[in-house]
């Protein structure tokens, strides 16, 4: 006689899950990703001079042919961060025209699950100080914002 087959067990979700630290959206819905990225950086230039940070270049949507005859692949997070033996990559999510709360797609969080699963900082945040905050308790040499 042969064993039941457990059907869901072999099925695979429709869409990942994020094994990383998403932050749930903060509510401010006049506050676009492109504003939360650019006060990151500039708290970053204040509290934390010791820290390389670089946005991460995602031409894809722009001029796909270009993104692949780069190596370009979707998926690139925003923002990557190294300091005296340390990084991290850093996704941001902010609100569109309508008031909608950014999600990350599945290429990002394929991406995001692949780096964490080799030991690799990662996480999306509303909030600019909550990406600071978290930098600081990976040891990142972040000063406390005032």
């Amino acid at each position: 006689m042969s064993a039941a087959i457990d059907w869901e067990a072999l099925e695979t979700p429709l869409r990942p899950e994020p094994r990383f630290l998403v932050e749930a959206p903060d509510g401010d819905r006049a506050w676009a990703e492109i504003d939360r990225q650019g006060c990151f950086m500039s708290l970053m230039h204040m509290q934390a001079p010791g820290v390389e940070v670089r946005a991460l270049p995602n031409a894809g949507k722009r001029n796909p042919a270009k993104a692949r005859q780069e190596g370009i692949k979707a998926g690139l997070l925003d923002v990557g961060c190294w300091w005296n033996r340390g990084h991290a990559v850093v996704e941001f999510k902010g609100y569109d025209k309508r008031g909608q709360a950014g999600k990350l797609d599945d290429n990002q969080i394929e991406f995001g699950n692949r780096l964490h699963d080799a030991g690799h900082h990662v996480a999306c945040f509303f909030r600019p100080t909550s990406a600071l905050a978290w930098l600081a308790s990976l040891g990142a040499p972040v000063r406390p914002v005032r």
